[in-house]
């Protein structure tokens, strides 16, 4: 467990690595070690940080008493930088889809020197791998060592480990697409990226990036995106929509359900995009017919600057003749857009579906909801 500040919003104070106090090494403040992992921009389009990302000091729970031990004794503070490659098939095999990069700064070189041999448990620590044949890495340049990961059904990776100063640093090259043989010459390579940034450390940017729609960019995606932008106010009492995140599936569409990206706003709007051909095969399931199809689904239909977009009023549970005498408690609607199809507030569960709150609580389940947001539909650019 870490005691956790974000690695991305807390400013920090920047001092530049100085000469070592007569010893082999940089000496390395312990404010900078947010400046020493990679990021996003290193890696290039496609990188976004993971869930896991963090930087603070370490509270080793369920580790060796060793290292607890020796966490007591040394306090260091470290980031770690949880990378995520989210474009592409998940087999994609020219860049590594998973990423780790972790730095650890001392108040020595000795306290460094002794990490150096727990080396197996700080990485664990660091990047949540099980790190084994450990090889000494003399080409790197610095005292460093390669390894690998371990255990049952985990994806091919590699790492390398290595010591400046008063400081360590690792990285971590895995996930799918990767092999034995070439998981290696990926982490070296990352290695040295990294190590580069660590000789000449820059300030990070304060903001976190926004990534939201990182995905929609893929370029595999082989449809039109068409959307609200990242925040959208329609006419009228409708509230606001801000983009919560966007993603896709490539490579054929989301398997169990066949849409090629989807979109979620903040509010509780929701888009699918699909291939029309996708759809034509989808809808003749019950899965992609569910409310929109029922016998006692209304339906309304209106055009569009670029095509035309079906309004559904419909209900939570199947109906059919004879229809309930109640209001519709569903309301959906699907859009005909150049090259795609777009479904807004799909039904994706098996029925009974539970209804969605009136239109006094959810603004958007109701059909001047579902009319403004195919109306407000935008090719992206």
């Amino acid at each position: 467990m870490l005691v956790v500040t974000s690695l991305l919003l807390v400013p920090i104070l920047v001092i530049a690595a100085c000469g070592g106090d007569g010893g082999e090494g940089p000496s390395f403040e312990r404010d900078q070690a947010r400046l020493l992992v990679l990021t996003p921009a290193d890696l290039g389009r496609g990188y976004t940080y993971g869930d896991d990302s963090f930087c603070g000091s370490f509270s080793p729970e369920s580790m060796s008493d060793e290292f607890v031990d020796f966490v007591r004794e040394t306090d260091p503070v470290g980031c770690g930088a949880e990378l995520q490659y989210v474009w592409g098939a998940p087999n994609v095999r020219h860049v590594p889809r998973g990423v780790e990069s972790g730095a650890v700064v001392f108040d020595n070189e000795a306290d460094a020197k002794r990490g150096m041999d727990l080396r197996a448990d700080l990485i664990r620590f660091l990047t949540a791998e099980a790190p084994r044949e450990f090889d000494d890495a003399p080409e790197f340049g610095h005292e460093a060592v390669r390894f690998e990961n371990g255990g049952f059904d985990v994806p091919p990776g590699a790492g390398v480990f290595w010591r400046n100063g008063n400081m360590l640093a690792v990285v971590f090259a895995g996930g799918a697409g990767l092999s034995r043989d070439t998981a290696p010459g990926v982490a070296m390579t990352l290695a040295r990226k990294q190590q580069r940034k660590i000789e000449e450390p820059s300030p990070p940017t304060e903001s976190t990036p926004d990534d939201r729609d990182l995905e929609l960019d893929d370029p595999d995606l082989e449809i039109p995106v068409y959307w609200l932008g990242k925040a959208f106010d329609p006419p009228g009492d409708l509230p606001p929509l801000k983009l919560y995140t966007g993603r896709s599936y490539p490579g054929g569409g989301r398997p169990e359900i066949g849409f090629s990206a989807d979109l979620d706003y903040e509010t509780g709007v929701t888009l699918n995009l699909w291939k029309p051909s996708a759809w034509e095969r989808a809808k003749r399931g019950l899965p992609g017919r569910l409310v929109w199809a029922d016998g006692c689904t209304r339906s309304r239909e209106i055009r569009l600057p670029r095509g035309r977009a079906v309004l559904y009023a419909g209900y939570a549970k199947p109906s059919q003749p004879p229809c309930p005498d109640r209001p519709p408690d569903r309301f959906l609607a699907h859009a005909y857009l150049p090259g795609v199809l777009v479904r807004v507030n799909p039904v994706l569960c098996l029925y009974p579906c539970s209804a969605r709150p009136t239109s006094a609580r959810d603004p958007y389940n109701s059909e001047q909801g579902v009319e403004a947001v195919v109306r407000g539909l935008r090719l992206r650019r």
